[in-house]
């Protein structure tokens, strides 16, 4: 065991003259520890001891110990393993191999590769995975490291804005949740632009379910809508933009005056504002209000003819 400085007898002896190919366990080394092996026959011949030439030397290599796993980081589909490798135990680490269910299966690390962090890629969101990893070398794969709970997860997807209905100075969105790809959705945020304008304002009021309103906006004037998801990862992209215009029935218009002749009288009139939506015709009343005729033919003009 050290290049011929001493000599161990086999135990038992074997003289046996049919022997072709003997061989010797040798037990209680250190794995990874460069032995000089040497062996040599020994004769007996007026009772003394002749031996026979020395044998190679070899190095007897082991399994490389568990690597240390200093931290597993989820991402979107995705986890980092950051490590600090074990020793080698006598040949050097070639690849590390990677588990996801506790040590079942083993997958290596593809292209092969020995630094930190290692990647994997190809997950579910959402999906607890027990991870555990072990080095290879060229006496096969190692002692794995202890297993390690993670859930891949990123910001939520878009939500989808289904409708928009306008009101009297306020709109209402209609939505319906996209994924939260992992982690719970904790809260919507709705930002809204007059027109083609870049800046955009936050609606401040929290909100967690469908419908949302805003209100206190100018009828007539259109809005640009657009919603994202916030989860415990961050806020997720924003929705597609859908556009809304406040609006409610006009304002009343103002008599100017009136003139009657046979069976009929005129009255003039200034229309009162459209409050969003233009004003198509007039209705009116010959009893206080309690019943209405529309304008025939419609007109928007005045006066007013009623005959």
């Amino acid at each position: 065991m050290d290049g011929g400085s001493t000599w161990i007898l086999r135990t038992p002896a074997s003289t046996n003259p049919n022997e072709t190919k003997t061989f010797v366990v040798i037990d209680g080394l250190v794995n990874g520890r460069q032995y000089a092996v040497a062996a040599r026959a020994v004769t007996t011949w007026g009772g003394v001891d002749h031996p026979g030439p020395v044998a190679t030397a070899f190095v007897i290599p082991g399994i490389p110990s568990s690597p240390v796993v200093s931290d597993v980081s989820p991402g979107n589909g995705s986890l980092s393993l950051h490590f600090s490798p074990g020793a080698d135990n006598g040949s050097a680490i070639t690849n590390y191999e990677y588990s996801l269910d506790r040590g079942l299966t083993w997958i290596a690390r593809t292209p092969a590769s020995t630094t930190s962090p290692l990647v994997v890629g190809g997950l579910i969101n959402g999906t607890t995975y027990q991870v555990r990893l072990r080095a290879v070398n060229a006496a096969g794969g190692g002692s794995a490291s202890a297993a390690i709970g993670v859930r891949p997860l990123s910001a939520p997807s878009a939500p989808t804005i289904d409708s928009v209905l306008p009101g009297n100075q306020h709109f209402s969105v209609n939505f319906s949740p996209g994924a939260n790809n992992g982690s719970a959705i904790i809260r919507y945020q709705l930002e809204y632009a007059v027109g083609n304008s870049s800046t955009w304002t936050i609606h401040t009021a929290p909100f967690t379910t469908s419908p949302v309103v805003v209100s206190g906006l100018i009828n007539g004037t259109t809005y640009k809508v657009r919603l994202r998801a916030v989860n415990a990862v961050g806020m997720g992209p924003v929705s597609s933009i859908a556009s809304v215009r406040p609006l409610s029935a006009p304002s009343a218009p103002t008599f100017g005056g009136y003139s009657v002749g046979d069976g009929l009288f005129s009255a003039n009139f200034s229309p009162g504002a459209d409050n969003g939506s233009a004003i198509t015709n007039y209705e009116y009343s010959l009893n206080d209000g309690l019943t209405w005729i529309a304008r025939t033919p419609a007109s928007t003009t005045s006066p007013l003819v009623v005959g």
